[in-house]
């Protein structure tokens, strides 16, 4: 996660969120802020007096999270904030869940790092002999069947709320265990509303550069700052993207589409605009 003097950022994977840190980043340097990049289990690095005086800028810190055993990474979640930075408002990006199925089917983090993708990496073999050699239609399958993010629903299998869903609850919600209590009466009374961080902001993957400038008008940083953001290119991970004809439409099938508008029902529920 990302934390400003004025804000916190959440970067969920696969949603745009390298972007988001880049220019933050550059615009932190331009000014000359302190940056620092630490882990969350060690504490503020000492100052010295140089520091402390350098333009008495604030700090702008990259907070590495602990992910998983022996495992650590930029995307934190609003449970992790530091309790001295609670109170800030959480800027985040969200990605339409067809395009981000897409998105991480390309990437293959799943391929390269099966372990940390998916629950149990030898039943997906036996069920599927020729892993990691799998069409789109199977990776959703799997990325709902295996996924290493799951907890304890209250749906039947054929009903279970998909990969994304259980993401948001764990990235977005300050008590993530509230997946527990998810039902058919929780949705319908649209529970999500209250349970999610109350000073929670979206911004959204398919309008980023306008939408990233827009937020930081509110927080009070200049025009003439911030104004490259509207012009600014993508920033890819590992320079990886997919070309231009590679439209998230292209990987569905009609049945495919409603299997994973069923998946993630509850976000499209909440994002209306990712239903198209």
């Amino acid at each position: 996660m990302i934390i400003t003097d004025r804000f916190v950022y959440i970067h969920m994977p696969k949603t745009g969120g390298t972007f988001v840190e880049t220019v933050l980043r550059k615009i932190h340097e331009k000014r000359g802020d302190l940056i620092e990049h630490r882990r969350a289990d060690q504490p503020p690095r000492r100052r010295s007096l140089r520091d402390l005086f350098k333009k008495r800028r604030p700090v702008f810190l990259e907070l590495i999270n602990l992910a998983g055993p022996n495992e650590w990474n930029q995307h934190g979640r609003v449970s992790q904030i530091p309790p001295e930075h609670r109170d800030k408002p959480v800027l985040t990006t969200l990605r339409n869940p067809y395009d981000r199925y897409v998105s991480q089917y390309e990437f293959k983090w799943w391929q390269q790092h099966p372990e940390t993708f998916f629950r149990n990496v030898g039943d997906l073999k036996t069920k599927y002999p020729q892993y990691p050699d799998i069409s789109f239609a199977e990776f959703v399958e799997v990325s709902n069947t295996f996924s290493a993010d799951e907890l304890r629903q209250r749906f039947d299998p054929q009903d279970r709320l998909g990969r994304h869903t259980i993401q948001f609850v764990k990235y977005f919600y300050p008590n993530p265990a509230a997946l527990s209590e998810i039902d058919a009466d929780y949705l319908a009374a649209r529970r999500y509303q209250t349970d999610v961080h109350p000073n929670l902001h979206y911004t959204f993957t398919h309008d980023l550069n306008q939408q990233l400038y827009d937020f930081l008008l509110t927080m009070d940083y200049p025009h003439e700052e911030i104004a490259f953001i509207l012009q600014h290119q993508k920033v890819l991970p590992n320079g990886q993207g997919r070309s231009e004809d590679q439209t998230w439409e292209k990987y569905y099938t009609p049945a495919l589409k409603a299997a994973v508008r069923h998946y993630e029902r509850m976000l499209f529920e909440m994002f209306p605009v990712f239903d198209c």
